[in-house]
C-alpha cells in the first residue's frame, strides 16, 4: 500500500507472511533502486537538491476506505507511524530499515 504525506512517498508492507515479492529485502532493494535513480536522473539534468531518503519497515496495520464525496482505501496503525519516523530522519541518499526488517532479512 502506498501512503502519501506531505512530499513523502511511503510504501509499506502489512503482516507475515510476506510474498517473495514483497519480502522486506526485496522492498529494501526497490529503495536502494529509487535513491539512485532520482540521484542519477538530477545529474543528467543538472539540478541541485534533488535528493531521495527512504523508510522501510513493516507490521500489523488496519485499512479501510475513508471519505464521503472522495474515497480511497488507507492505512492506520502502529506501521504507518514506524514507517513516517524512518522516512523523515532516514539520511538523504540513503535507506533506512526498521529493525522488523532487518530481523527478517537477516
Amino acid at each position: 500500500k502506498v501512503e502519501t504525506i506531505g512530499d513523502a512517498y511511503i510504501a509499506g508492507t502489512a503482516e507475515t507472511p510476506l510474498t517473495a515479492e514483497n519480502s522486506p529485502i526485496n522492498v529494501v532493494l526497490f529503495g536502494l533502486d529509487m535513491v539512485r535513480s532520482v540521484s542519477k536522473w538530477a545529474k543528467e539534468k543538472d539540478i541541485q537538491g534533488i535528493t531521495c531518503r527512504v523508510g522501510v519497515h513493516h507490521g500489523e496495520c488496519i485499512g479501510g476506505v475513508v471519505g464521503a464525496r472522495m474515497q480511497r482505501y488507507h492505512l492506520f496503525g502502529d506501521m504507518l507511524v514506524g514507517l513516517e519516523i524512518l522516512e523523515s530522519t532516514a539520511p538523504e541518499g540513503q535507506v533506512q530499515a526498521s529493525q522488523a526488517c532487518k530481523v527478517d532479512i537477516e
